[in-house]
């Protein structure tokens, strides 16, 4: 039987440690927050044995620490703590081979310059002999130009020696200044922050143990997403249930077992309990609603141009991190960087550090999704630029309608029952919560980007049905209805529309406890509608004191579909807030009519190309002096 150990808590210091490999074996995400389960099979001697775990997220919660085992033996002391530096020995071997490629370079460099010197006085020769040739007369013309050849030949083949010794010169000495601002990068790298657990185990025995260790860290969080497409209004809903997961703790998951989990341990669990409350005095529950954390729809990435200020030239390699954590990315060959903003941070004041070698640091707040920054060169760090490379990062634009939850009559078709597509994970109901299991394992980098991961394929009973109000709008919109949609185990979030082919945009699954989920698929131009007064109809005139007027209106509809349309016409009738003003003789054939709001709804089923006209009519009554506006 798995035993949970008890962990006692204590700083100590461990001579002769025993270095433990675990590796992540699976990890259970929360909307906000996970939990990382390691492995690891460790040699245990009989009596005490001090263990060290190394390179664990920096961000673990050191009270939620837990080992399991199935063997019988005691925790006598963990003591947990971080480790901030960056690997020594490797950079330390290095700056080692740096230097002695500098020194290389710089060896070739004296040979050069021994032969360039060499070549100088060469030179310097040549131009002496060419004096004393010229200072002597009474040469012959033939002897002349034999001095003059002689020395054209020689001294165009010292330039040219000159010339090729003075490029392989400069090359080496740039490769040296490349080299120093490598090995200087490395020097100034930053620093990588860990976490690592030591612990003293008693155990009775000599043998292997398989240990399990567990922790909570809070830079991890996963949010649904779907994808919902109606290929027309004849056939059944298709939903495809996707995960969006992120991550940044520091430590990557690789092929690990994931389970998705809509718990969210941050949330206060425990109930409200009421106060006396003296009148006069502040009743106020601050501290408990400040646990209960309120999705914001805030900046999800940042991009731009990381520029300097005295050519307007890009900057290659340059950081750019959100400042608090370890997130971060570099800028590409035209300057550019683009940078994603975890969930959990969106909704918190953000900043960005720009830094470069030889540049002066610079600090941004996120307020919009664009930053470009032009940096002033550090004239004392000049020397020590170095491109370090680049990465880019996809961006998802939202947009679109909104998608809620409503109890209403069901109108169109509806498939007999949902079908299963495919299915990638295993559900379980837990209490208080929805459980997702993925069968095949997945990998999240420690990045903070988004990793979708589908969930399952689902083929949904769906009813259709098309409403328009012509007098504000000239436009059908269509309406997707699930009925009994909690047995699909729906959370809220976000989802992609696609309607006969064509994406419509980026909805919100705003889940209520109504018994039907209401979708907003868009506009539909192929229902054709119009509106108009009915001239005819219209009267103005006066009697007494009053005025009476009469007003028609005529709304045409045509189904431009090849298969049949469930159509709902809204309008309106004018209500009277005063005794002196009456609304009477109003007509609406065909239609419903709401007498305490004056609303008007006909309910029509239209065959493929089929054409209506609605009439609604009323008069009112008002006296003269009073001034209408009517619409």
């Amino acid at each position: 039987m798995k035993k949970i150990l008890t962990l006692l808590l204590l700083p100590m210091v461990l001579v002769g440690q025993t270095e433990v490999n675990s590796t992540i074996d699976n990890v259970t995400v929360f909307t906000n927050g996970a939990q990382v389960v390691r492995k690891a099979n460790v040699s245990l001697q009989k009596g005490d044995n001090s263990l060290i775990i190394k390179n664990l997220s920096q961000s673990l919660d050191p009270n939620s620490i837990q080992i399991s085992t199935k063997n019988d033996l005691t925790i006598l002391s963990l003591n947990h703590r971080q480790v901030t530096a960056f690997d020594n020995e490797k950079a330390a071997d290095e700056i080692e081979a740096l230097n002695a490629k500098i020194a290389g370079f710089k060896s070739k460099i004296g040979v050069i310059s021994k032969d360039l010197n060499l070549l100088k006085k060469q030179e310097d020769l040549l131009l002496q002999n060419q004096r004393v040739g010229g200072e002597q007369s009474g040469m012959k013309p033939a002897d002349l130009k034999a001095v003059v050849d002689y020395f054209k030949q020689e001294i165009t083949e010292v330039v040219n020696k000159q010339y090729d010794l003075n490029l392989k010169l400069n090359a080496l000495e740039d490769s040296v200044k490349t080299t120093n601002r490598v090995m200087t990068n490395l020097r100034n790298s930053p620093q990588q922050t860990t976490s690592e657990i030591t612990l003293i185990i008693a155990f009775e025995k000599s043998e292997k143990v398989d240990l399990t260790l567990s922790y909570f860290v809070k830079e991890a969080g996963w949010k649904p997403n779907y994808d919902l497409k109606i290929t027309n209004i004849s056939m059944p809903l298709r939903l495809l249930y996707k995960a969006d997961v992120y991550q940044y703790t520091g430590e990557d998951w690789k092929n690990v077992r994931l389970t998705l989990s809509n718990a969210n341990p941050k949330q206060n669990g425990e109930a409200p309990e009421l106060k006396t409350w003296y009148w006069g005095e502040a009743n106020s529950y601050e501290a408990y609603q400040n646990n209960i954390e309120n999705e914001k729809t805030e900046i999800s990435q940042v991009n731009g141009v990381v520029t300097s200020a005295s050519d307007n030239t890009p900057i290659i390699g340059a950081n750019v991190l959100i400042m608090g954590t370890t997130l971060g990315t570099v800028t590409n060959e035209n300057g550019f960087y683009q940078l994603a903003i975890p969930p959990d941070l969106r909704s918190k004041r953000n900043n960005l550090s720009f830094s470069y070698i030889g540049f002066v640091n610079q600090n941004r707040f996120v307020n919009a999704s664009n930053i470009n920054v032009s940096m002033q060169e550090d004239a004392k760090a000049l020397e020590e630029v170095v491109v370090v490379g680049y990465g880019v990062q996809r961006k998802k634009e939202m947009t679109g309608a909104v998608a809620s939850i409503g109890k209403g009559r069901s109108v169109a078709f509806a498939a007999p029952q949902a079908v299963e597509i495919k299915q990638l994970m295993n559900e379980s109901d837990a209490p208080t919560s929805l459980n997702f299991e993925l069968k095949e394992k997945f990998s999240v980098p420690s990045d903070g980007k988004e990793y979708t991961a589908e969930l399952k394929e689902l083929q949904i009973p769906a009813q259709y049905e098309y409403t328009t109000i012509p007098k504000i709008d000239n436009v059908a919109f269509l309406k997707a209805k699930i009925i009994d949609w909690e047995q699909y185990n729906l959370l809220p979030g976000a989802a992609n529309l696609y309607f006969e082919g064509t994406y419509l945009g980026e909805s919100a699954l705003d889940l209520s406890n109504e018994d039907t989920l209401n979708i907003s698929m868009g506009r539909d131009k192929q229902l054709i509608i119009k509106r108009e007064r009915i001239k005819t109809y219209q009267k103005k005139q006066c009697i007494g004191g009053n005025k009476i007027d009469t007003y028609g209106y005529e709304i045409e509809v045509r189904n431009t579909k090849s298969f049949a349309a469930n159509l709902i016409v809204m309008d309106q009738f004018p209500l009277s807030k005063y005794k002196v003003v009456e609304v009477y003789d109003t007509e609406a054939k065909g239609a419903t009519v709401d007498a305490e709001t004056g609303k008007i709804s006909w309910n029509l089923n239209l065959a493929p190309n089929e054409s209506r006209t609605l009439q609604l009519k009323y008069t009112v009554k008002y006296p003269k002096d009073q001034l209408v506006e009517v619409k």
